[in-house]
């Protein structure tokens, strides 16, 4: 089989990727590649993988030209756009082609302008939930997918989807049963995840922290994470494979203390697939990732976190371990390569 990838065009797609959605991309890539299937990847000129690279933009290019080297909106939206034109021209090349991109807001109007059966896995939206429905009316052309049952339970149901759950490669990641002294947390560092709710739980039980990721937001890292940073709360930048690996096996908890209805969350899983137990709030797909008290805790605030802590003991790292192998890439994966013939048959 034939297959195009649209991935991100802002941050390189590599197996260090730092951000979901791209460890994401990377590893149905690779994984469909693995299985025999020929893989062409439409995404940032930075981006390395096994089969062939569309570059669409070098991550410079993408950046104001002041000081700040944020990336400017107007070229991330052209660039976006620029994407969905190659794949249009190319979409000769291939049986389908599956959109993996956060802002698909700016590849939807173009999707009318391919022949070829689309897939689309729905990684979050900026679009409000009562806006959705209307969404899904205007390109009922999409193969939708959810990644996790919440969305199927809140929002209007497009014409062709399935739920299909994230997967990781379990057995990459090291199992350990005996913990250091440290709580982890880790994503990109913006004000949705919740770091400052983590630091917050450090302080009132004065708890070792490990703070990384990504810095999405200078002056929110300055003011939330920077002027408390110590001993005891540490900052140790974006992270490879290899370390965060290290990181995730030897916490004695994973914390997720979001503050929006979080798509799926693979840091989870990737932290139970080390025998880590997670605490986490109670929002978006939480509850379908962990089995409270079993591998974890879902709770509603920081003093719940904090309540949950004095009970990490109970927690059985091989139940951690269990649980992360409900959602592996190749579950995942053979899930996908399903969909795809069903599209391409129908």
């Amino acid at each position: 089989m034939k297959i195009a990838i649209v991935g991100a065009i802002d941050t390189p797609i590599t197996k260090d990727s730092t951000a979901g959605t791209e460890v994401w991309t990377y590893n149905l890539a690779e994984k469909l590649i693995e299985l025999g299937h020929s893989v062409t990847l439409f995404a940032n000129g930075g981006s390395v993988f096994s089969g062939k690279l569309v570059n669409i933009v070098e991550e410079q290019e993408l950046v104001n030209g002041d000081s700040t080297k944020k990336i400017s909106p107007a070229k991330f939206s052209m660039y976006s756009v620029k994407e969905m034109v190659e794949v249009v021209k190319k979409q000769a090349d291939f049986d389908v082609i599956h959109i993996s991109v956060y802002s698909f807001h700016y590849l939807l109007p173009l999707v009318d302008l391919i022949e070829k059966p689309i897939v689309m896995t729905i990684h979050g939206t900026s679009f409000q939930d009562s806006e959705i429905g209307q969404v899904f009316k205007l390109y009922p052309k999409v193969n939708y997918v959810f990644i996790a049952k919440q969305y199927e339970k809140k929002w209007p149901h497009p014409e062709k989807y399935q739920v299909i759950y994230n997967g990781i490669e379990v057995e990459k990641f090291d199992f350990s049963d005996k913990k250091s002294d440290y709580f982890f947390w880790m994503s990109r560092i913006s004000p949705e995840k919740g770091v400052d709710d983590a630091i917050d739980f450090a302080k009132k039980t004065g708890e070792k922290l490990i703070i990384a990721g990504p810095i999405r937001d200078q002056g929110y890292f300055d003011k939330t994470v920077k002027s408390y940073l110590s001993e005891k709360i540490k900052y140790v930048g974006e992270l490879d494979f290899a370390a965060k690996n290290k990181y995730y096996k030897n916490a004695r908890a994973f914390l997720m203390p979001i503050k929006w209805e979080e798509p799926f969350g693979m840091v989870v899983v990737e932290a139970l697939a080390c025998g880590t137990p997670v605490i986490a709030y109670n929002r978006g797909a939480m509850p379908e990732l962990i089995d409270n008290g079993v591998n974890g805790f879902l709770v509603d605030d920081v003093v719940g976190m904090i309540e949950a802590e004095k009970q990490l003991a109970k927690i059985d790292s091989q139940s951690c371990k269990k649980s992360a192998e409900n959602f592996s890439l190749k579950r995942m994966v053979g899930q996908y390569v399903k969909y795809y013939d069903e599209i391409i048959i129908a």
